[in-house]
């Protein structure tokens, strides 16, 4: 019952603070003087610092977008030009299993400079797009019933309903527009799919024709 990210950041700090405090412990047991490690480390700090300055990013990245919550675990997401579902967040990265069913492991720090699509924040719902054309001389009035009833699908959301606009006239078409909702975005590509095979099916079962190309 409690929220993913919650859940992951307090896994994180408790395993960090314990590995600290454990470490703590046994370099006191054999007896090591911190005072001198601190003089070491100060030392060190500065050239390691740079190195590792990228991972530090990262990790502090890592936290930020977990206590944000404006990326958790189960998240459909889209990152530059992939999209998948957010599987964790990790010290230094996120894994995110693309809809290839491909791992892809992208730097938290990476994910705060750049843009992130995220179709489940907030309100998982995600807006379907499909065009469709026909013949110059077909009845639209009849071709906009038709594309409705191919919009009547078990994944699309009853509100916002869906719509359908005549959204173009060109010397041998007429286009359309249709518009809905569905409330699992990792399917909307199935579902555009599904919505252009009902349309070729109405559109033949009604003799209505598609647009020929130009010279035909």
């Amino acid at each position: 019952g409690i929220n993913p990210a919650i859940s992951q950041i307090t896994s994180m700090l408790v395993f960090y603070g314990l590995l600290s405090v454990g470490l703590l412990i046994s370099l006191n047991v054999l007896g090591i003087d911190l005072t001198a490690l601190t003089v070491v480390a100060g030392g060190l700090s500065v050239g390691i610092g740079f190195g590792l300055q990228a991972l530090f990013n990262n990790f502090v990245s890592g936290f930020i977008l977990l206590m944000e919550r404006s990326v958790i675990p189960g998240n459909f997401v889209r990152v530059a030009d992939q999209v998948g579902t957010v599987k964790d967040i990790r010290l230094r990265s996120m894994l995110i299993r693309t809809v290839d069913d491909v791992d892809m492991v992208v730097p938290n720090g990476k994910v705060m400079e750049g843009v992130v699509i995220n179709y489940s924040h907030g309100e998982a719902r995600r807006r379907i797009t499909v065009r469709a054309s026909a013949d110059l001389q077909s009845d639209p009035r009849l071709e906009e019933q038709l594309l409705l009833e191919a919009l009547q699908h078990p994944l699309l959301l009853p509100e916002p309903a869906p719509e359908v606009f005549f959204s173009g006239l060109t010397q041998n078409a007429l286009e359309f527009e249709l518009y809905a909702y569905t409330g699992t975005p990792g399917q909307a590509l199935r579902v555009a799919s599904d919505i252009r095979y009902r349309i070729v099916e109405l559109f033949r079962q009604h003799g209505v024709e598609m647009p020929k190309p130009p010279g035909e």
